[in-house]
């Protein structure tokens, strides 16, 4: 009959190889992480003087563009959004957009896709890019009215565990080493 020591190493040493696996699987959002946004315009090398830098939360980071459209980065969404009249038309160019940089993370970006909300019918899979880490959204030749919405959902990759989350799995296996030590050394 297995004693409680016994059930409590079994027990904690598979929570802490959960713990452990799971905190280095990936993140399902950028919530917390610091991106950058930049509009870039003729192409895809050229700033076009608007940028916005901040903390991701619930309610986004947002670059305004043109006093007609937002811009706005969510935890695990981009999107364009016409807030007023008149509808903006985006010049063509080779790249008339922006970039988004996740700058706590550089390359979490690993794939994305357009969100059935999005309301601009031109806007497709074509006007998205992944590159050096940067996640690349073309506007060129849309038109957005009033509460038009351009959505795309991304997708991230496997991050290294925080240093607390480490440490508590540390403190965790270190505990049970110290528990299956002492029941040793009673037996």
């Amino acid at each position: 009959m297995p004693t409680f020591f016994s059930r409590l190493w079994r027990h904690g040493l598979i929570a802490v190889i959960i713990l452990t696996v799971a905190s280095g699987l990936g993140m399902a959002s950028i919530l917390g992480d610091t991106v950058e946004i930049q509009y870039r315009f003729p192409n895809v090398t050229t700033l076009f003087g608007l940028s916005a830098t901040g903390v991701v939360t619930a309610g986004g980071v947002t670059l305004n563009l043109f006093d007609n459209q937002h811009v706005i980065v969510l935890p695990d969404s981009v999107q364009m959004v016409g807030v007023r009249d008149p509808s903006t038309f985006f010049q063509p160019g080779s790249f008339n957009g922006v970039s988004v940089q996740d700058l706590t993370h550089p390359s979490v970006f690993t794939g994305f896709s357009i969100d059935p909300a999005t309301t601009i019918a031109a806007f497709n899979l074509s006007d998205v890019s992944i590159s050096g880490g940067l996640l690349f959204i073309n506007y060129q030749n849309l038109t957005t009215p009033l509460h038009s919405l351009a959505q795309v959902d991304f997708t991230t990759g496997a991050t290294i565990p925080e240093p607390a989350t480490i440490g508590l799995t540390l403190l965790a296996l270190g505990l049970l080493v110290y528990l299956r030590q002492a029941r040793r050394a009673r037996t």
